[in-house]
Order: structure tokens, then C-alpha cells, then sequence
């Protein structure tokens, strides 16, 4: 009753002051990329448009793209309000706005829908196919469908005549394939380096000499320096491509390019450069054509060398546990094979007719343990290397998941004794299910040996639950616990939660507990803070083998 009161008095209010926020941050969002939109709109139109409104420069497609990826396709009104009112006060009929900001905003959407839903972008653009789709799905076919959309609505209210309809239409698919392929990215990666917070780690100095030498030689061969028509000079700009892409990544190559992109299109309106033909016009496609290649070259090699420098890291993180696992499996193997040594020449010495039987089964069972120890290592190196080859067999049985563990706990008795660790058990019913007896009779021994490495002396909690569908077994230490930063590696292979000498093993047996507990469709989860121990629970499903819910009691026999 009190926790209903409080939410009629304050969740109301409270919850009105949050959608009235998330309003008027959407709002918010739709008049800055509206007003973006339209005030690029119209930088592209001054540059010269054919038939008074399609042009080649359209930087709004690229902000649009870049928008809804980062925030979302609920901006799509945007869009079109910034597509509609360009248009609108250009002089175009107001049918005819309202169809390309339709079509503005629909080409949007549709290349998001695409990118997010079917071929999981990363905005960052760090993988090879970021970049293709982005260049296939955004740049290259979206398009069409605001040039289309758009030379219909012209066409259908009589702006443009018939002949000028594939002329006005290649302009318009020309202007916004270079939009997001130059401006998009440009938005995309600025946006994400500034939540990651990548700036910190520049090299300002090489960036500003980078940029210098960019916009010096860019002038060389975009300028009014009428010696160098003759020679490809452009091409001579690639070089810096690379630079930006091996040294600066995703980030420094689209700035470049989006750098590089503005003087040629403002020296060639200008009149200058080597891709000024009879006509502006022509000089301007030729240069969609070489800004186009030198985007898409530079972020495909962007993209490369950063799985590059993925895979290089990743290989020297592997040759580094591999090292370290080979230092640690030499000193885990060397220390039970040194003590069986020592038990077997004391075992010898003991064999004389004076000596009690008793100190020579001591000897002995010592013997036992460390083999058991050497054992219990190699079945792990084994079943990491099932794991691997995919080859790690299961038995599925109908099987009593609170016997198992019970079972697990009575053999466990030695050393819980020799540590000190009290068990507390919580089982109060049977539970049955189809699973791997030996599998999971080996996941409750390492998290219970888990416990005693970490916490010795102090008490274990083991409960064993159950619901409709799925049974927990929950395992809980008093130990240091865990810092939160380190809780993700603790499945990982070769992976300790403690880096001491004194606490023994190859760090597999939570990797092998994971393997084990997914094998079964199940889920394992650490809860830990650092003072406070650890508490494992392993979740998976009730079944029969023929998919239906298992019963809580046992079976009766025939």
C-alpha cells in the first residue's frame, strides 16, 4: 500500500518531468538538424543548380544519413521539414516540397533501416564491411530514391520539362551520393571520437603538419597554377589518404578527404583546376567521380589497417597468455610431481618391518593426492582442447540436480575439514531434468573448489532452487570478492582472480564451467564487490527430451 501511494503521489509527476524532457530534447534534435539541413541546403544551391534546384554539391544527405544513425529514425521529421523548406523557399511549389522532403526523408530512413537492422553498422566504421555497406546501401542505391522521388515531384508540377528530367535526375543522385559518402562519415566518426573521448590521444603536431602539407599541395594542383594541367596531379594527393589512414585512422582519413573535397569543389567553381571543362557543370561530375574514389579508397584503408591493428593486438595478447600459461602450467605441474616424488622415496624408506603401517598409508594416500592433482590438470588442458575442436561429449540423462550436488559436498568433506569452510546447504526439494551428470558434477566442483582457494576459513552458502522452468545452483564465498573492472575476464581462459603464487591452478575452470553451463543452454552470472566475496549462479533449463517441462518429483518406476 505504501510503495502504490508514493507512486500515485510522486511516479506521476516525476514521470511527466521525464517525457516532458525527452520532448524537449527531441525537439530540440529536429530544430538543430532541420536548421543544419537547410542552411548546408543552401550552400550546396549557391554553388549552381540545374534547372534552379537540383545541384552536385548536397551536403544535407550526408547530415541526414549520419542523424538518424547516431540518434535514431524518430528524427526522420527532420529531414523532411529541412528538405521540404530548402525547396520551398528556392521557389518551388509547395506540392513539389513536400514531395522531395518526403523523398529526402524516406531515402533516410530506408538506408538506416537497412544498415542498423540487416547488416549490423558500427557507425565508427572500423570494419571493411561498415564501409562497403555504407558506400552500397547509403551512397549508392538509398539515393535513388530521393532523386527519384524528387525529379517526379518536379516533373508531375511542370517545373522541369521532359528533356531536362534524366539530366536533373543525375545531378540530384550525383549530390547526394557524394553527401554521404563524404559528409556522412565525416559526422559519424567526429561524433563517436568525441563520446569516446579519442581526442586526448592525438598527436596534434602531426595532425596540424598533416593538414598543412594537405592544403599546400591541394592548392599545387586545385589552384590557378595553369603549368600543372597537363600532369595527373590529383592523384598526387593519395599519399596523404594513406597517411591520415595508417596514422589517424577512420577519423583523420574522412577529415582529410572531406578537406580536400572543399578546396577542389571551391577552387573548380572558382574556375581553376585540372577538372575545369568547357563547362562547370562537366568539370563538377568528373570530380564527383575522383572525390568519390579518393573517400571510398581512403576509408577502405582506414578500415584495414584498424582490423589489422585488431588482429596484431590480439595476437600478441595470445602469444602473452600463451607465454604466461606456459610459465604457470610448468610451475602447477612441477609442484605435485616434486611432492609425489618426495612421498614415494619417503614410501620406500618406510618399507621395513619396524615401520607401522600406518605411516607408510599416510605416505601413500599423500601419493594419491598429488596424482589426483597432476589429474585433474591434464583433464583440464583436455577438455580445453575439446572445447576448442568442438568435440567435448555430453550425456544427457534424467538425472537429481540436489543428489549431485549433495554428493559433490559429502566427497568434499577432507578438505573442507583441512580449510575450515563450513557448508551451509539450502536444498529443500529434489529437482530432475535431463542433463550431463558428469559435466555438471564437474561445475559444481570448481566453483566449490573456487571457494575453498579463495575463501579458507570461512563459510560456503550452496542452495539449489528451482522454477518452472529452470534450475539455479547458487554458490557463495566470504572471500576478497572481485573488482567490478576485472569480473568480465574471470570466464575467460587462463584467468584468475588472484595473480598470487599461492593459489594454485591454470585458471581454466571457470572457462570450462562457462563451456559447460552454455552446453546445456544455460546461463552462469558472477555477482561480486571487492570485501565482500563472491556469490556464482548457474541457471539452465528444466527439459525432457522431448522439449516439455520437467516435474519436480521423481520419476515413478514401471
Amino acid at each position: 500500500m505504501v510503495n502504490c501511494a508514493l507512486s500515485r503521489s510522486y511516479g506521476g509527476p516525476i514521470f511527466k518531468q521525464i517525457k516532458q524532457h525527452s520532448f524537449l530534447l527531441y525537439c530540440l534534435r529536429i530544430l538543430l538538424i532541420s536548421g543544419a539541413y537547410y542552411i548546408t541546403a543552401r550552400m550546396g544551391m549557391m554553388m549552381g543548380t540545374m534547372s534552379g534546384f537540383a545541384t552536385l554539391i548536397w551536403p544535407p544527405s550526408g547530415i541526414a544519413l549520419a542523424a538518424l544513425i547516431l540518434w535514431g529514425r524518430n528524427l526522420w521529421p527532420a529531414v523532411f521539414i529541412g528538405g521540404m523548406s530548402s525547396n520551398y523557399f528556392t521557389g518551388a511549389p509547395l506540392l513539389t516540397s513536400l514531395g522531395v522532403g518526403a523523398g529526402n526523408s524516406l531515402a533516410a530512413v530506408v538506408a538506416v533501416t537497412i544498415l542498423i537492422r540487416l547488416t549490423d553498422f558500427n557507425p565508427a566504421m572500423e570494419r571493411l564491411r561498415d564501409v562497403i555497406w555504407l558506400a552500397v546501401i547509403g551512397a549508392l542505391l538509398s539515393t535513388n530514391i530521393s532523386s527519384l522521388v524528387g525529379v517526379i515531384s518536379f516533373r508531375s508540377q511542370g517545373v522541369i520539362t521532359p528533356d531536362e528530367t534524366y539530366s536533373v535526375w543525375q545531378t540530384w543522385w550525383l549530390g547526394d551520393m557524394l553527401g554521404d559518402l563524404v559528409v556522412a562519415p565525416l559526422v559519424l566518426t567526429w561524433v563517436i571520437a568525441w563520446r569516446r573521448q579519442k581526442f586526448k590521444h592525438c598527436n596534434y603536431l602531426e595532425s596540424l603538419f598533416l593538414f598543412a602539407t594537405t592544403f599546400g599541395v591541394s592548392m599545387a594542383v586545385f589552384g590557378g597554377f595553369s603549368i600543372f594541367y597537363n600532369f595527373p596531379l590529383p592523384f598526387i594527393l593519395f599519399p596523404f589518404i594513406v597517411w591520415a589512414a595508417i596514422r589517424f585512422g577512420q577519423l583523420g582519413t574522412v577529415s582529410i578527404s572531406f578537406f580536400i573535397s572543399a578546396l577542389a569543389v571551391w577552387t573548380t567553381m572558382k574556375g581553376y583546376g585540372p577538372f575545369l571543362q568547357e563547362g562547370t557543370y562537366s568539370g563538377l561530375v568528373l570530380l564527383h567521380v575522383y572525390i568519390g574514389v579518393l573517400a571510398t579508397t581512403g576509408m577502405v584503408l582506414a578500415a584495414v589497417t584498424h582490423q589489422r591493428n585488431v588482429a596484431e593486438a590480439e595476437l600478441r595478447k595470445a602469444v602473452k597468455a600463451r607465454d604466461d600459461f606456459l610459465s604457470l602450467a610448468s610451475h602447477e605441474l612441477k609442484t605435485p610431481v616434486t611432492s609425489l616424488k618426495l612421498q614415494l622415496h619417503m614410501a620406500k624408506r618406510n618399507v621395513k618391518p619396524d615401520i607401522p603401517l600406518e605411516k607408510l598409508n599416510k605416505s601413500l594416500d599423500s601419493s594419491a593426492r598429488q596424482v589426483d592433482r597432476i589429474t585433474t590438470l591434464i583433464e583440464d588442458l583436455l577438455d580445453i582442447s575439446r572445447i576448442q575442436a568442438g568435440r567435448m561429449a555430453f550425456n544427457f540423462q534424467l538425472m537429481n540436480l540436489s543428489d549431485l550436488v549433495k554428493e559433490v559436498v559429502e566427497n568434499f568433506q577432507d578438505q573442507l575439514t583441512a580449510a575450515k569452510c563450513p557448508v551451509n546447504l539450502d536444498i529443500h526439494d529434489d529437482v530432475w531434468g535431463y542433463w550431463d551428470h558428469e559435466r555438471l558434477e564437474q561445475v559444481v566442483i570448481n566453483l566449490l573448489s573456487n571457494a575453498l582457494k579463495y575463501a579458507p576459513g570461512k563459510p560456503i552458502f550452496i542452495k539449489v532452487v528451482r522454477d518452472v522452468f529452470e534450475a539455479r545452483i547458487i554458490i557463495q564465498d566470504q572471500g576478497p570478492g572481485i573488482q567490478k573492472d576485472k569480473q568480465a575476464t574471470v570466464f575467460e581462459r587462463f584467468e584468475r582472480g588472484s595473480a598470487a603464487r599461492s593459489v594454485g591452478g591454470l585458471g581454466l575452470g571457470l572457462f570450462i564451467t562457462k563451456n559447460i553451463v552454455e552446453a546445456h543452454r544455460g546461463k552462469i552470472r558472477l555477482d561480486s564487490d571487492e570485501g565482500i566475496g563472491a556469490t556464482f549462479t548457474v541457471a539452465i533449463p528444466i527439459s525432457l527430451q522431448n522439449g516439455q517441462s520437467a516435474s519436480s518429483t521423481a520419476p515413478t518406476s514401471t
